[in-house]
C-alpha cells in the first residue's frame, strides 16, 4: 500500500489509536514504511501512557510509530477479507462513513485496498 503520512501515529497522538486497532509498526520510520508497503501488520493490544516513547504495544512489542491500516470497528472483517472468506462482507472503508461490499472473488491487493483505490461495489 501506498505510504500516506496522515496515518501514522507517534507518542504525541498515540490516544488516537485504539486497543483492536490494526496497525504496521516500528521504531523507525524506514522500517514503518517497508511495513507498510508489505502489509506487516498487528493488532493493538494497548497504549502505554505518555511517560513512553514506545506507546504501542500488539502482540510481538512495543513500538514508537503505528500506521493506522484498519480500524478495530472493522478488523473482523479484515482478517475474513485477508484470509479469503466466501462470504460478503461490508466494510467501513473511508472516514466519512461510505461502504464497500468486499467479496472473496475480488483481487486481494491489500496495497491498493486498504489505501482505497480498489475497485469498489455499491449495493
Amino acid at each position: 500500500m501506498d505510504f500516506d503520512v496522515s496515518n501514522v501515529y507517534t507518542s504525541v497522538n498515540a490516544d488516537e489509536l485504539h486497543k483492536g486497532d490494526i496497525v504496521c509498526a516500528a521504531d523507525s520510520l524506514k522500517l514503518l514504511k517497508h511495513y507498510v508497503q508489505d502489509c506487516i501488520v498487528g493488532t493493538i493490544v494497548s497504549i502505554e501512557p505518555e511517560d513512553s516513547c514506545f506507546r504501542f504495544v500488539d502482540g510481538s512489542g512495543r513500538y514508537a510509530l503505528a500506521y493506522l491500516v484498519c480500524p478495530a470497528r472493522n478488523a473482523d472483517a479484515f482478517w475474513k477479507w485477508r484470509y479469503g472468506q466466501k462470504t460478503k462482507l461490508e466494510m467501513q472503508v473511508l472516514p466519512d462513513g461510505e461502504w464497500t461490499a468486499v467479496t472473496a472473488k475480488m483481487v486481494k491487493s491489500e496495497k491498493d485496498f486498504w489505501c482505497h483505490h480498489a475497485i469498489r461495489v455499491k449495493e
